[in-house]
């Protein structure tokens, strides 16, 4: 599998089209804070966020990621609404965990974890979801 995502094409792609001015100097990307997650089950060890982690850290990004929560596809949360890891269910044309609220309860805040990267020390989060501000759009 490691031949599925080669990262010294990618790079040299990237650094080819910021030549061209397609996409931005990628000099820009160094100590740049990049967060990745990726939730780790039997079936699934996050093989591409981890080259997606090694492309951003050979340009010379921060990148904090984390391969190590069993979550499902959703955000883990220290106090989700569905079950870590929720193998999850087709509903409205994507796939969510258990429910259409994609918020898993991990023990583990990525969200805060994030944040928390990008800006330094947060504030206390808020005590639970209130489900009324969460809303569905389309990607």
């Amino acid at each position: 599998p490691d031949k599925v995502v080669e990262i010294d094409v990618l790079l040299e792609k990237a650094r080819r089209y910021a030549a061209a001015g397609r996409i931005d100097d990628v000099e820009h990307l160094q100590n740049k804070k990049v967060y990745t997650y990726d939730g780790v089950t039997e079936h699934h060890e996050g093989y591409a966020t981890k080259k997606t982690r090694e492309f951003f850290e050979r340009f010379g990004a921060d990148v904090l990621a984390n391969f190590s929560t069993p979550g499902g596809h959703g955000w883990p949360q220290a106090t989700g609404i569905n079950p870590c890891g929720d193998p999850g269910s087709w509903w409205m044309g994507a796939w969510f965990s258990g429910s259409p609220w994609a918020v898993e309860n991990c023990g583990y805040d990525g969200p805060g974890a994030m944040l928390q990267h990008f800006y330094g020390p947060l504030n206390p989060p808020a005590d639970a979801v209130v489900r009324s501000s969460v809303r569905l759009f389309d990607q």
